[in-house]
């Protein structure tokens, strides 16, 4: 018999963190940013408020799903007059965001700076 697909049987090392700093709301993301975390991402946090930093710093891989997302990300805040800044992208998140031409359109910063 076919369960389907469960989320709840994968032992997944992705998390992310929320919380406001600086009067933006930072998610700070840590593991593999691929099409399961994209999702999930996605669906928890896809109506926030206000300006948005997203920490990659404890990103070990990411993916095309990973670029749609925040590529996704940017274009709600820009929406909405807010602003979005990929702070501490590590060398494989940089090197994707290069390759794809997205770290052109994208806000990129070493640290979050005070607002």
């Amino acid at each position: 018999m076919d369960r389907g697909f469960d989320t709840t049987d994968l032992q997944r090392p992705s998390s992310v963190e929320v919380e406001a700093r600086d009067g933006a709301t930072v998610l700070t993301l840590y593991g593999e940013l691929d099409h399961w975390m994209a999702t999930f991402v996605r669906r928890r946090f896809g109506d926030l408020e206000g300006d948005v930093d997203v920490d990659c710093s404890g990103l070990t891989f990411m993916d095309c799903a990973g670029v749609n997302l925040l590529s996704e990300m940017n274009q709600r805040c820009r929406a909405r007059r807010a602003k979005l800044t990929v702070v501490n992208p590590p060398r494989c998140v940089t090197r994707l965001l290069g390759l794809t031409g997205v770290d052109g359109v994208l806000d990129i910063r070493c640290w979050v700076s005070g607002r």
